[in-house]
């Protein structure tokens, strides 16, 4: 018979015989330790294959409109903040989109594009000033725009292929910048270009 108190936790029989537990009890109190190890290990298995079956559905999203994005962005000239990703509450999940930077944006529109093609939204004006876009090519004015709140396509005609298109702000705001800790004059964002 076991010393008290050494080797294994033991029972009393109704003769005051002490006896070792026995069956799943047992089992469970003699090695917790290695059912715990177990356990986690299994679920972290399940979890790695899970997610390396079904992939990260929000990764894959922002993937997405990260692609459409950079299809554009080598028509952008000075004026704009690099690439950004933005959640959406409705489909697709996400957005691409630039930030305006300052009081005026430039676009190089291809050589074969007649027209260009811009969704922009309005930042907005402190004081509730009205908020206008003056779209320039060279010193010739190709359309004034006030677009509504929220997102809005707008088609320009172009004057001459391939020189670049200017946008001009009527207003800016100065706040906390899409990228680094400074603040920046932003005025509108820019989320698709085509010709």
């Amino acid at each position: 018979m076991a010393e008290r108190g050494h080797e294994y936790p033991e029972q009393m029989s109704r003769r005051g015989r002490r006896r070792r537990p026995t069956g799943s009890t047992a089992f469970f109190r003699e090695r917790w330790r290695t059912v715990a190890f177990v356990l986690v290990t299994l679920w972290l298995c399940v979890t790695f294959v899970v997610v390396f079956v079904r992939g990260f559905p929000n990764a894959e999203r922002s993937g997405t409109a990260e692609e459409a994005a950079a299809q554009y962005q080598q028509y952008l000239g000075r004026g704009w903040f690099p690439l950004q990703l933005a959640p959406l509450s409705t489909a697709p999940g996400w957005l691409g989109l630039n930030y305006s930077s300052g009081t005026v944006s430039t676009i190089r529109p291809a050589p074969s594009w007649t027209s260009l093609r811009v969704r922009l939204a309005p930042i907005g004006c402190p004081h509730r000033q009205p908020f206008t876009v003056a779209v320039l090519q060279g010193d010739r004015t190709l359309e004034a725009i006030t677009p509504p709140a929220g997102w809005s396509w707008f088609t320009i005609p172009l004057s001459a292929k391939g020189a670049p298109v200017s946008l001009h702000y009527s207003c800016v705001r100065a706040q906390q910048a899409p990228v680094g800790p400074e603040r920046a004059d932003l005025a509108i964002l820019l989320s698709g270009l085509t010709g």
